[in-house]
């Protein structure tokens, strides 16, 4: 859990005005905000929330015995009579904590350029390339993501791809004191079902594309892109980016958003599309179609699936306002982002190593394809699956290993709870023959 050393205490009660009536005990002046009982500094505000394997709420003592000075907790199911400090129950608190915490560290994303990535595949390339696009560009660019947080080129690891609501505004309102005027935020389906992302607010959001992933906690492909569709209703949201060739984006875009859509994709049907692209030995040269012009430049990146990654990030630029001169110029010396098709320095005498963290069927088909167009010779997979994630999708990207390498050596993939051998064998119920390695 961040919480900023410099914040400011503040009232409770101007914290949670607006969102439940506020009693006279709630005027007490609170130091930070805390979810974690472990992580209560006193002084703070402790918030029990109910969680899928823990509730929050059973560790309100602790919270107390650390030091806190108040306590909000989700009232469904729940009555508090006996707390040694002043508590709240507030009906539906999972989905108000962010604006708590914007209020908190001073509305942070008011001051910033802030945009939000989601989408199956390519969320993280494109929130990496694009902050580096706007680096470039001269702008003083965060990062939250999944490859770490932070300014770019300073990035430190985090464990979730989008933070608790909490940490994530402490995060914006860091990276403001560190100077930063835009940040590019990717944001996933489970932050936007949990509403970690409310009290951001965006200036763009960009969609990539939508494919099977995170079933385990959606249920069906419906409410996956349900989730992802609240990210476009932002209020004061601005400008939408979509992959038009996606079929849900094709949907999103037509959703009747109140931010203003531009479209990419392959074809003339989008905004913002190739007219032409020649692949040359380390990445592909590509012209694009524009409503503001043609923009044509070199790109370093490997891989067929980089060119719509790169279209995206082109046409949020192009949203953003940014000329198709400055944009050229610039869009030879982004570099890929790590653990996306991550070519590992080698020698001429071994094989070329490429890495790249695929987890879905398509992401992982795409990378193999990609790795096959820059093979001399044999292509080898080296993967496994997550524990705890959708099985749905193991066999299926055991066949695709299968069809597209050939070698397929499986392995353990932070199985979590899961049997790590049960793992293994889902995997392999989806191919025809044994593979190289287990």
């Amino acid at each position: 859990m961040m919480t900023s050393a410099s914040q400011k205490p503040c009232a409770l009660g101007t914290l949670i005005g607006g969102v439940t009536d506020v009693p006279v005990e709630a005027d007490i002046e609170i130091s930070g905000i805390s979810l974690d009982s472990r992580h209560v500094q006193p002084g703070q505000v402790f918030v029990g929330l109910p969680g899928n394997q823990t509730d929050g709420r059973g560790y309100i003592d602790q919270a107390v015995s650390a030091g806190a000075a108040a306590v909000l907790y989700e009232s469904g199911g729940w009555n508090r009579q006996d707390c040694a400090v002043p508590a709240f129950p507030i009906d539906g608190l999972r989905q108000h904590i962010g604006q708590i915490a914007s209020r908190f560290y001073g509305f942070p994303s008011r001051a910033l350029c802030v945009i939000g990535l989601t989408g199956t595949n390519g969320k993280t390339t494109c929130a990496g390339l694009l902050a580096q696009a706007l680096t470039c560009l001269g702008h003083r660019t965060g990062f939250i993501g999944t490859v770490g947080s932070g300014l770019v080129g300073a990035l430190q690891p985090q464990s979730l791809t989008t933070p608790d609501a909490v940490t994530l505004q402490a995060k914006l309102a860091d990276l403001l004191q560190k100077g930063a005027d835009s940040v590019c935020i990717e944001v996933s389906s489970h932050a936007l079902d949990q509403g970690r992302v409310r009290g951001v607010e965006f200036d763009a959001a960009v969609f990539t594309n939508l494919s099977r992933d995170h079933l385990d906690y959606h249920q069906n492909m419906e409410a996956y892109a349900a989730a992802k569709l609240l990210l476009f209703r932002t209020g004061g949201l601005r400008t939408a980016i979509i992959n038009a060739d996606d079929p849900w984006g094709a949907k999103f875009a037509v959703a009747g958003l109140s931010a203003r859509v531009w479209t990419y994709g392959m074809n003339d049907n989008a905004d913002v599309y190739p007219l032409g692209m020649h692949v040359v030995p380390g990445g592909y040269d590509l012209t694009l179609s524009s409503p503001v012009g043609e923009i044509g430049f070199h790109s370093p990146l490997l891989g067929e699936f980089n060119v719509m990654n790169t279209v995206a990030v082109v046409s949020t630029l192009l949203a953003l306002e940014f000329t198709p001169t400055g944009i050229s110029e610039i869009m030879p010396r982004l570099q890929s982002v790590p653990g996306r098709m991550e070519l590992v320095e080698h020698n001429r005498q071994g094989p070329r190593v490429i890495v790249d963290y695929a987890h879905t069927p398509s992401a992982l088909e795409q990378a193999l394809k990609a790795a096959r167009v820059n093979a001399a010779g044999r292509v080898w997979c080296v993967f496994g699956c997550g524990g705890e994630r959708d099985p749905g999708k193991r066999p299926l990207m055991g066949a695709i290993a299968e069809s597209c390498a050939d070698h397929v050596v499986l392995t353990s993939d932070n199985p979590r709870g899961e049997d790590p051998v049960q793992i293994l064998e889902d995997i392999q119920s989806g191919m025809t023959r044994e593979p190289s390695a287990v």
